[in-house]
């Protein structure tokens, strides 16, 4: 989500926060550390962190010097964002350096005009072509594709991810017990994180 959204929740967080929202609950997490917070650049940022763009546009809008600290800044997107108080927000949308990274991990060969393979005309991210490319190559296992309800489940998964993190799964696989499916993920930095989804209790889901 960041990688698309991080100038649009940075504006909400500067410019739409209103004191009666601190007593709103947040369920929507951010995946951001406070290393991200200070250190990470963001493209669409302007090749700025989220620290330095905060301290821009504060100093735009009230003409102060002022800074947000970290947990500050998080709570307050992740309540916006659970209630839905930032329009406008990119969904189902990757950077092609993101794509670009998910494509060398499966297959290093791959030329960098086949990142375009996985767009659609409106620039948003073909999540069915993804999983049909993973699977040729295996990445995704223990998968049943002749049980619809299954496949769809798993794309599903896999565009929710994509949407509300930001990062693409290039490695999916299901324990063998059935209980849980394992995303492997990388986003614009090349980074990997991986995404337990629980097939028993689905709001356990969570990085691990």
């Amino acid at each position: 989500m960041l990688s698309t959204n991080a100038n649009i929740i940075c504006e909400a967080v500067v410019r739409n926060w209103k004191s009666e929202y601190s007593e709103l609950e947040e369920e929507f997490k951010l995946k951001l550390s406070r290393k991200d917070f200070f250190n990470k650049v963001f493209p669409i940022l302007g090749n700025r962190t989220i620290n330095d763009y905060l301290k821009e546009e504060v100093k735009e809008l009230t003409g102060e010097v002022s800074s947000y600290t970290y947990p500050t800044f998080k709570r307050r997107a992740e309540i916006l964002l659970t209630h839905s108080k930032i329009l406008n927000l990119n969904f189902d949308i990757l950077d092609e350096n993101t794509i670009l990274n998910g494509l060398h991990k499966v297959n290093r060969g791959i030329e960098i005009k086949s990142v375009f393979a996985f767009l659609n005309a409106d620039g948003k991210f073909n999540t069915e072509h993804w999983i049909d490319f993973l699977n040729k190559q295996g990445q995704i296992l223990n998968i049943d594709f002749s049980d619809q309800i299954e496949l769809f489940s798993t794309l599903c998964y896999i565009s929710n991810i994509i949407s509300y993190y930001g990062i693409l799964p290039f490695h999916v696989e299901k324990s063998d017990d059935g209980d849980f499916i394992l995303f492997t993920c990388i986003d614009f930095l090349n980074e990997v994180s991986t995404f337990f989804v629980s097939l028993t209790n689905p709001l356990a889901s969570h990085f691990i």
